[in-house]
């Protein structure tokens, strides 16, 4: 057990070794070292989470997820929630351009109550989880492509902090934003790659 616990933590600093630059693997990675243990973590629906599930080590933050019924648009809200119950706490949501224009609305919310939480928007212009399956099947893609929104502008018109940024910069704007009182999104551009499905 001890040894394939060596070899699949090879296999991911491998594949992170081997990655392009807008890998989402590595926007997790960053945050595995940049979240602190007290953090709460709220995962919207996505080909996002596939890449957390695989690259995230965790320090005891907290993670909510909509495990059961699988919502898109979920995450925001739970952060909301989340930073209302636990005001000391850091709060961020993870979401796709997908999941976070069904639930763009709800920035404005966490506007209003005034709530300190990151929005971390993995921007890969697809419904990429859809598209990946459809590939995988031998499927024509249709219908999951998005247009390119600038969600980092939504967020300044909002009365928020909206930037723009790549894997590579993540971590000078995590620096940056750490004092931040007001909502902020992060739209993270990431490229959409299949997840590796090939055995250990």
């Amino acid at each position: 057990m001890e040894k394939q616990a060596c070899d699949w933590n090879q296999r991911l600093a491998d594949e992170i070794d081997r990655a392009p630059a807008g890998h989402p693997g590595r926007v997790v990675r960053t945050l595995s070292e940049w979240l602190p243990p007290s953090a709460v973590v709220c995962l919207d629906v996505g080909d996002h989470v596939l890449w957390f599930n695989r690259f995230f080590q965790g320090r005891g933050q907290e993670v909510l997820v909509s495990g059961h019924w699988r919502g898109m648009g979920f995450s925001l809200g739970a952060a909301i929630a989340a930073q209302l119950a636990l005001p000391d706490s850091p709060v961020m949501s993870i979401v796709g351009d997908g999941g976070f224009s069904m639930l763009m609305g709800e920035f404005a919310s966490a506007v209003a109550l005034e709530l300190p939480i990151i929005i971390l928007l993995m921007n890969n212009e697809s419904y990429a989880m859809e598209a990946n399956a459809m590939a995988a099947a031998g499927l024509a893609s249709f219908g999951v492509r998005l247009t390119d929104v600038r969600y980092d502008q939504v967020a300044e018109a909002s009365g928020g902090v909206g930037l723009r940024t790549t894997p590579a910069e993540l971590p000078a704007v995590l620096r940056e934003i750490n004092r931040t009182t007001k909502p902020v999104l992060i739209d993270l551009k990431v490229d959409p790659i299949p997840l590796p499905t090939a055995k250990l």
